[in-house]
């Protein structure tokens, strides 16, 4: 297992890290670390441990071995995210700010700026008086991002961040994790099923395998196409393409997949 370290005071490290569900292990001897600023991508396939891992940072799962530390302010957004209050959008990331506040004090003038900015920065201040429960799954999705913004936590754990998103709104939640991480100094880990979000935003990234096989490293180092016919059991193209007088680096998935002849 590499450690994945550079020098400077890190935010995140993990030593030895395992996980075991009944009789089969998620997460095997996992370490890593993250300086300020830092984006991590967490790939594999289903029921690997990507959210596990992401649960266990967060300290929402408690039956691990091994150690880790994390910075004292830490915002988990869920895939999948219910509440039986049916407050406003705007309300839901007033939310955020709770651990800004005392036991009865209430939301001031800075707290209400800083959850219209986070709505702002999120794209949806046009959903701010909406009911949370009316409005689509991309867009619970990013209100639930904005709350974690508002919030001011120094680090983000995202889970399958775009995964109810429309393509644009998946570009604009990279380049608001690209923009979190450059400007505000926060470090960031998400998990994702798309190579491409990894090698657009992240610095780092993780595979997950079944029996807890992992592997992590610089992310242009990790995803390549050897590593994703690994993990994945799929084909794919890893290339670099020039757009607008810049290379960047994409994963294209290949489907050999016959369709019938037209008539």
């Amino acid at each position: 297992m590499s450690d994945m370290s550079k020098k400077g005071k890190a935010v995140i490290t993990v030593n030895n890290l395992s996980f075991s569900y009944g009789s089969g292990k998620l997460i095997s001897d996992l370490s890593l670390s993250l300086m300020q600023g830092e984006i991590l991508a967490v790939l594999g396939p289903n029921g690997v441990g990507k959210t596990t891992l992401l649960k266990i940072l967060a300290g929402l799962l408690k039956k691990y071995s091994g150690k880790f530390e994390i910075g004292k302010e830490v915002s988990y957004v869920p895939q999948i995210f219910s509440t039986g209050v049916n407050y406003t959008v705007y309300n839901m990331v007033l939310l955020g700010r709770a651990g800004h506040l005392g036991l009865f004090s209430s939301p001031g003038e800075l707290d209400r700026e800083k959850a219209y900015e986070a709505l702002k920065k999120a794209g949806i201040e046009d959903l701010s008086e909406r009911r949370f429960s009316e409005i689509s799954g991309g867009e619970k999705q990013l209100t639930l991002i904005a709350r974690a913004l508002a919030s001011g936590a120094e680090v983000l754990l995202l889970d399958e961040p775009t995964s109810d998103l429309d393509i644009k709104n998946q570009e604009r939640m990279l380049e608001l994790l690209s923009e979190l991480s450059l400007k505000s100094g926060s470090t960031i880990i998400f998990s994702t099923h798309d190579p491409s979000h990894a090698l657009a935003v992240s610095d780092r990234s993780i595979f997950l395998g079944k029996g807890g096989i992992s592997r992590c490293g610089a992310t242009e180092e990790i995803i390549t196409g050897e590593n994703i016919k690994k993990y994945y059991s799929a084909n794919v193209k890893v290339t670099k393409l020039e757009i607008e007088g810049k290379f960047l680096t994409y994963c294209l998935p290949i489907y050999n997949i016959i369709k019938r002849d037209k008539v």
